[in-house]
Formats: C-alpha cells, sequence, structure tokens
C-alpha cells in the first residue's frame, strides 16, 4: 500500500507540472483525474475535470471521463448532461457517443441507444466498441440472431477488439456451440492476452463442464500474461 502511495503522489507531481508548464494539456488533466477516481478521490476528479474543461472545451474524453465518474457515483441525470454538454463541443468524438449510448443502454433506453450509436457510426463506422454495446443492446431484447450479426460484422471491422470475442464466444456457449466458444475465447486471448473478461467467460465454460484440462490451460495462459512479481 506504502508503494502505491508514494507512485501516485510522483504521479501527481508529473500532472502537476505539466499541466502548470499548458494549462491547455487536457490529456494530463483528464489522466490524472481519471487516476483521483480509481484511488477512490471522486471530489478531486471532478474538479480536475472541471479545471480541464474549462481549458480544453473541444477534448472529447475529458467529457467523456467527467460522465462516466458521474453515471458510476449514480448521478444519472448529471452524466447525461455532461455527455450532452460533450456532444455540443465535440459532435466528431465517437467514444463519447458510444460511451453516452452504453449508459443508455443500461437503464434500457433502447431508441436512445441506438439513436446515438447511429451517430457515431456516421463518425467512426469501424469502431470495435459500437458494435459491442449495439450487441449487448440487442442481447437485452432478446434478438439473439441479430446480436450475433453484430458481432460478426464488428470482427470483420474490428478483428482485434477482444470484448467482441468474449460475447460471441458467450452466445456460442449459451447455444451449446462449445468448441466454437473455445475457439472464439482463444483467437480473443491471441490478440489480447490481457483482457480478464476473456479469461473469466472461457473458464466458467470449462469448470461447468469439469473439464480441468481446459482450466489448466487457462491458468497457463493467465500466469503468461500477468506474472507475478516473484516470477511465480
Amino acid at each position: 500500500m506504502h508503494g502505491q502511495q508514494g507512485d501516485s503522489e510522483g504521479a501527481r507531481q508529473l500532472f502537476l507540472r505539466a499541466v502548470q508548464a499548458d494549462t491547455t494539456h487536457a490529456h494530463a488533466w483528464q489522466a490524472w483525474g481519471v487516476m483521483e477516481a480509481r484511488l477512490g478521490n471522486a471530489d478531486v476528479a471532478r474538479d480536475l475535470f472541471k479545471r480541464g474543461l474549462l481549458r480544453c472545451p473541444t477534448h472529447g474524453a475529458l467529457w467523456q471521463a467527467n460522465a462516466k465518474l458521474e453515471a458510476e457515483a449514480g448521478s444519472v441525470s448529471r452524466a447525461r448532461q455532461l455527455f450532452q454538454q460533450g456532444c455540443e463541443h465535440c459532435p466528431a468524438h465517437a467514444p463519447l457517443l458510444i460511451s453516452w449510448a452504453s449508459l443508455e443502454m443500461r437503464h434500457g433506453k433502447t431508441n436512445r441507444t441506438l439513436e446515438l450509436l447511429r451517430r457515431a457510426r456516421d463518425v467512426d463506422a469501424g469502431a470495435g466498441e459500437l458494435f459491442h454495446v449495439e450487441a449487448l443492446c440487442y442481447l437485452k431484447l432478446h434478438r439473439h440472431k441479430q446480436a450475433r450479426d453484430i458481432v460478426e460484422n464488428g470482427l470483420r471491422a474490428a478483428p482485434t477488439h477482444a470484448p467482441l470475442y468474449r460475447i460471441r464466444g458467450a452466445m456460442q456457449d449459451v447455444a451449446g456451440e462449445v468448441e466454437e466458444a473455445r475457439a472464439s475465447f482463444r483467437e480473443g486471448l491471441r490478440l489480447s492476452p490481457g483482457f480478464a473478461q476473456l479469461y473469466h467467460a472461457w473458464a466458467r465454460l470449462e469448470g461447468r463442464l469439469a473439464n480441468w484440462e481446459g482450466l489448466n490451460e487457462i491458468n497457463k495462459r493467465a500466469k503468461a500474461a500477468f506474472p507475478q512479481p516473484d516470477g511465480s
């Protein structure tokens, strides 16, 4: 814990120097705020995002980080307000639109979700997260065929987007297509070995089947991707 605190304080000093040298250094404001949010310092993060946006109002990632902070804190109306303001300042920022769509999907606003995704597609038709959120939306509507088609289209457009392999493998697993699901998980991990949700989804499949050989393979892959400090 002491080491983590020391690392955080060192990072704070670097961020402070960056924004003092250039008050319009949008990425520094964003990254500093995200760090504080992850450390549980929500009010500090809010202040950093606010200060950054006053100086850099056309930086979409700053609006996105600020809105996500409010959404995670349960302030959905405030998050929506920030997404709206961000999109007014940055209408061509696809990740901002997709993040807003994800919020609306989680709260059952299907039409709003799909409208925002259409707007994002006009900006970046190949964004992997766009297909991921869209597929999740159709799964919530129990339109599984459409969801699978969207995932396949997404993998053609963004073949390295790991969440698409996770959702494809999970759908294949539910459909009883075990070997196809394994292939999806393996391919996703080959491309993105650090994406933890793929290990979890694959482990659920093998655990349900009591496939110890498969679980051992997953464990070996995880150890290679996330080595312990002592090398074990």
